[in-house]
């Protein structure tokens, strides 16, 4: 069991490291939305924690959020260019490698979907490193694809941080 004073010494921590704890977040989302490193890194479950430890320490919601949003959407967007860039390689990458299926599933799911597979992907933890580079390698319109993980990345984020933040900050 963690004492009181432990506790404290934290959100002290957290209070005095404000800026360091948004590039944590901005890692953490870029990590998270990243193709070949998401599955390496618990980063929806560091969001959760990391929140309610900046509330704890009174910090302010908007700049995680931004932090949270921008590393995914910078992670989504260096996954769409490694798809775009391997369009005929990008079979041979882990995990496709191993599951070719996994690459024409997704690939026909963003054919048929559009918009709202990018959406949808952001919710689905295996999918969300995945589909931006079925997205590039499948040539979806850059346009598109920025907006709907520009948008996706927000509510990815807001979903991941604001129920423990505003949920400590509802009981302390």
């Amino acid at each position: 069991m963690v004492d009181s004073s432990t506790w404290q010494s934290v959100i002290a921590f957290v209070r005095e490291n404000e800026l360091l704890i948004e590039v944590i977040i901005f890692a953490l989302g870029f990590a998270e939305s990243l193709v070949l490193v998401s599955f390496f890194v618990p980063a929806s479950v560091l969001f959760l924690a990391i929140a309610a430890l900046h509330a704890a320490g009174d910090g302010p919601f908007l700049p995680i959020l931004l932090a949270g949003s921008l590393g995914c959407l910078a992670g989504d967007i260096v996954s769409y260019a490694i798809g775009s860039r391997t369009k005929r390689h990008i079979n041979a990458m882990w995990p496709f490698r191993s599951r070719p299926d996994l690459l024409a599933r997704t690939q026909s799911m963003i054919r048929r979907h559009g918009v709202y597979a990018i959406f949808a992907s952001k919710f689905i933890g295996p999918l969300r490193p995945i589909t931006p580079a079925c997205a590039g390698a499948a040539s979806m319109s850059w346009p598109l694809f920025f907006a709907a993980s520009a948008a996706s990345s927000v509510l990815w984020a807001l979903a991941f941080l604001a129920p423990t933040y505003y949920g400590f900050q509802f009981i302390a």
